[in-house]
């Protein structure tokens, strides 16, 4: 995983490659469990392995890597048109609960209200995620070939939309800094490359 992304974060190297380790704010004696999705699914049962050995006994059943910005959304700025790399390469995962955790997650982050106020965008745009990825990078690659005005509204545009969607997890993650703070470094690393 990118370190950009843990930014702001007193993150420690667990020992297994690209899986980093900050303090739950929930519990001082609690860890989240950070990595790409490749990483994380590779290394799951050695972490929970490591875990039991450790004593603490979980059922790696019951736990998921949850996307900290999801494809869905980073399609909507994906100039590159990589959306399929950034989501098992890139994007910064956590080791979540299947309950209720990682239930009011994607329930949040799914409301019609949510997409209404936050991606009013989204109603000219291609409904699949890999189209809606596709078309930001042509209009970007469109947009720089033009230069001058093209390149200046495209960007205009991009930055209203990264804002959006930064607000957006700004109020997903109201109550978790760390996986705030980690949504904020995502968008603000795209907004530096515009």
């Amino acid at each position: 995983m990118n370190r950009e992304y843990l930014f702001g974060l007193r993150a420690l190297q667990s020992g297994l490659p690209g899986i980093y380790l900050v303090q739950d704010h929930r519990n001082k004696n609690s860890s989240r469990v950070l990595g790409t999705y490749y990483d994380l699914k590779l290394n799951k049962a050695t972490l929970f392995e490591t875990m039991r050995v450790f004593g603490q006994e979980e059922d790696p059943k019951e736990w998921q890597m949850h996307h900290i910005v999801e494809r869905q959304h980073f399609a909507d700025v994906d100039i590159r048109g990589l959306l399929s790399m950034y989501y098992w390469h890139d994007l910064p995962c956590v080791m979540i609960h299947n309950g209720s955790e990682h239930d009011a997650y994607n329930r949040l982050m799914r409301t019609k209200e949510s997409k209404n106020h936050f991606l009013p965008y989204r109603a000219s745009a291609p409904k699949r995620q890999a189209d809606r990825s596709i078309a930001i990078s042509n209009k970007y690659e469109d947009a720089m070939a033009k230069g001058g005005r093209a390149k200046a509204e495209f960007r205009s545009e991009l930055k209203d939309r990264l804002t959006r969607l930064a607000s957006l997890y700004d109020s997903f993650y109201l109550g978790d800094p760390v996986l705030g703070t980690i949504a904020s470094n995502v968008f603000n690393r795209l907004y530096s490359r515009i």
